[in-house]
């Protein structure tokens, strides 16, 4: 078969001229998006004591970021986002299987300006209080609870007591390198409590070998917080139609919703009660806290004295006899499908602890009257409590 060449369509190719343009254009552009600035590093320390135990959880961070030219949040202007890595931070606790974690903090844009250059201040201080993750086994991860609140960090009820802060410190390349090392040496492992990938393993993050080996081997499910808000009787003063109310309720161990029985009142408690304000409460830093208005007053004493929702064998309970923390778990709500179902050992029981059940009937998220008819209560979630990263980050892992 003969090729017709008068019918042949010539191909065209671009100047040499529009080529060289085309090609200084295409690497101007992808110079532009390269924020000189990073990546950045940083030295990110907290001591506390973990059961009396000294413990100072330390990582030295990278950020890497990335420029945009004219978005709809800023037309014709440049807009700037950094990530970290890793975004949590964890430690071993001496002497023991026990393990905490604290969230890095948001100092990119800090270790990344020139030192005295713009007079920028650091995110954290060394008189600033930030959360700490417990977990009484890091590898088991049968118990976590989570300290938010400063009477919970001052070890009241709880595991840790917060120490200090310390001063944050701009870092280079090398001392990151190092850090990574100490990391894969020392660090507990980060995949439960945060997304990220550890380095040389790229495949899905199996469930922990102690979950029943017949049980289908499925991605780890993500990590939840829960807390109980609960505003007791002696608080009802201002709902004057509410006692009369939860009085005439049956003492059959469940929970009553107040919406859709008082319907007004409910909303009156959710705001003026100071309900909805303590939600808002879950900070990466605890500074100093205003009291002046008599709203927020009340949502930090709802927050300081917020219950754990534990998980157990017999099915998860709220510990009113704990304050300040929030009880951490996978797929805690749905007991049956949970971790917790499926741990051959039982988690070591506390003497003299008040067990709630919660049933079939307890809402999240709705006001509620306890089964013991002595406070209303507002189950809510903390969360989620660390961001995610696809850097793949030193870590010990799980076989």
């Amino acid at each position: 078969m003969q090729d017709n060449q008068k019918t042949r369509r010539p191909r065209l190719a671009p100047p040499r001229r529009t080529v060289a343009a085309l090609s200084l254009a295409a690497l101007l552009l992808a110079a532009a998006c390269d924020d000189p600035r990073f990546p950045a590093y940083f030295r990110y320390a907290v001591d506390v004591k973990v059961d009396g135990v000294p413990v100072t959880i330390e990582r030295v961070v990278k950020c890497t970021g990335t420029r945009s030219w004219s978005t709809s949040a800023n037309p014709g202007g440049w807009t700037h986002h950094s990530y970290v890595n890793p975004p949590v931070l964890g430690a071993k606790v001496p002497g023991s299987d026990a393990a905490v974690y604290v969230r890095v903090p948001l100092a990119c844009a800090w270790a990344a300006s020139p030192e005295g250059a713009q007079q920028r201040p650091p995110p954290l201080v060394p008189s600033d209080i930030v959360p700490v993750l417990w977990t009484d086994n890091w590898q088991r991860l049968e118990q976590i609870e989570y300290y938010s609140t400063r009477p919970s960090l001052a070890g009241q009820d709880s595991h840790v007591e917060f120490v200090r802060v310390q001063p944050l410190e701009r870092a280079d390349k090398k001392a990151f390198e190092l850090s990574e090392v100490r990391a894969a040496r020392e660090s507990p492992d980060l995949r439960p409590v945060a997304r990220v990938r550890a380095k040389g393993h790229d495949e899905p993050i199996s469930a922990p070998s102690w979950l029943d080996p017949d049980r289908p081997k499925t991605p780890a499910p993500g990590m939840t917080c829960f807390a109980a808000l609960s505003l007791d009787r002696g608080n009802w003063d201002q709902w004057p139609t509410l006692e009369p109310w939860v009085d005439s309720l049956p003492n059959d161990g469940r929970f009553y919703e107040v919406r859709s029985a008082l319907g007004d009142i409910a909303t009156s408690l959710n705001f003026e009660g100071g309900f909805f304000a303590a939600q808002s409460l879950n900070r990466t830093s605890l500074r100093a806290e205003s009291t002046s208005e008599e709203g927020v007053r009340r949502a930090l004493q709802l927050y300081n004295s917020m219950h754990p929702i534990v998980p157990s064998r017999g099915g998860a309970y709220i510990d009113k006899s704990r304050q300040g923390i929030s009880s951490c778990s996978f797929n805690l709500w749905h007991y049956d499908r949970s971790y917790e179902h499926h741990v051959k050992q039982p988690v070591g029981e506390r003497k003299n602890r008040k067990k709630i059940e919660i049933h079939s009937d307890a809402k999240r998220f709705a006001l509620m009257i306890a089964p013991d008819r002595e406070s209303v209560m507002l189950i809510f979630q903390l969360g989620p409590i660390y961001s995610t990263m696809d850097e793949p980050v030193a870590m010990d892992t799980i076989d």
